[in-house]
């Protein structure tokens, strides 16, 4: 160890010892400091953006949600439109599988459905909207089916 023999070498040197310790605990304290900041501003950023995005999904199913009851409303419309047709209407009065289909085919195209198959007030099945349809298979699974219950009860 270097021993100085005059009092303001040694003034100078615990001086700049002293400093040099003030600006290293100063520079460790701005670090920690600096680090608990970005970590709340990365916990308040976490959170505000789980909010916005719970927020989104919220709106985006409230959307979804609209349009499939605009979409099950237009299509309740439509098949009642088809229902009220008069020459639909004999033919399922009549109870032709063939004439049931005939009418049918054309009337679902033009009223953008897929398909339909027509039912008795006892649930049992008539027809559809193509021959190709096995009646007597759709009329055992109906029963089994998640549509049943609520065409039951109409």
């Amino acid at each position: 160890m270097i021993r100085f023999r005059s009092l303001g070498a040694r003034l100078i040197v615990s001086i700049v010892a002293t400093a040099i310790v003030t600006v290293g605990t100063f520079v460790a304290l701005v670090l920690l400091r600096a680090n608990w900041g970005l970590a709340e501003q990365t916990s308040q950023l976490s959170r505000l953006s789980e909010e916005k995005l719970a927020e989104r999904l919220e709106g985006d199913a409230r959307l979804a949600r609209s349009r499939v009851f605009t979409t099950f409303e237009d299509v309740s419309r439509r098949f009642a439109d088809l229902a009220q047709r008069t020459d639909i209407v004999k033919a399922v009065i009549s109870r032709n599988t063939v004439a049931i289909s005939e009418i049918l085919r054309p009337a679902l195209a033009s009223s953008d459905m897929d398909g339909v198959i027509v039912v008795d007030a006892k649930l049992r099945v008539l027809g559809a909207h193509d021959l190709d349809v096995d009646i007597l298979k759709a009329n055992r699974t109906l029963p089994l089916s998640e549509i049943h219950a609520p065409i039951r009860d109409v």
